[in-house]
């Protein structure tokens, strides 16, 4: 039962966003031919590069979207196992599976190099 509402969750999101972006297509048109200015909050990789230090709210962050990822490769796993699923159903999963776990070696490998950048700064001396 909880596959059959993933499903229809994942399909549900998908329609959401497909009408966000094309509303979000349309608006845009409108306020380019007004000539505005849209400000945008970014974080400043430019500034962060130059001081050499990763932010800590980011990494804590990418950490708890780790964790978050962790808990539903376990829940799509223990999914799979179950015996009282239909075969497109493990399909599906299976694929699901297979792009969480791609998403999770990216957070490992940008959590590990920010991790490795905070511990560079501490190893370096600084020259006085």
């Amino acid at each position: 039962m909880k596959v059959d509402a993933m499903i229809k969750g994942f399909s549900g999101l998908f329609l959401a966003l497909l009408l966000l972006g094309a509303f979000a297509s349309a608006s845009s048109h409108s306020i380019a031919q007004q000539d505005a200015i849209r400000v945008i909050p970014v974080q400043d990789a430019e500034r962060e590069t130059k001081r050499g230090e990763p932010d800590p709210y980011l990494l804590s962050l990418m950490k708890q979207v780790r964790d978050k990822v962790d808990g539903w490769l376990k829940s799509v796993n223990e999914q799979i196992e179950r015996e009282d699923i239909t075969r497109s159903k493990v399909r599906f999963l299976e694929i699901l599976r297979s792009f969480l776990e791609w998403a999770k070696e990216k957070l490992d490998a940008k959590i590990e190099s920010e991790e490795g950048k905070s511990k560079e700064r501490e190893i370096i001396p600084s020259p006085i």
